[in-house]
């Protein structure tokens, strides 16, 4: 029985997103405010790093909610 390419294709694909939810939620376990302490740590090249952050966070599979809430407490309603 030999292994076509489309089914290791699909084992690779399938143990990544496998590996990624793992590493999320073993490592990934933080607070809002621990967020927002981590942001204004960076002082005025803080709203960059923020938007960097915010545009990675898909791929780790971090919740939107919780960045925002951070961005929120880290910058206020006008930044």
């Amino acid at each position: 029985m030999e292994i076509s390419k489309k089914q290791i294709n699909f084992t690779l694909v399938a143990g990544t997103i496998v590996l990624i939810f793992w590493l999320s939620h073993s490592y990934l376990n933080f607070t809002t405010e621990q967020i927002r302490d981590w942001i204004l740590s960076f002082g005025l090249i803080a709203p960059i790093i923020f938007m960097a952050v915010y545009t990675i966070r898909p791929l780790v599979f971090f919740p939107a909610s919780v960045l925002s809430l951070a961005g929120g407490l880290a910058f206020g309603a006008l930044w």
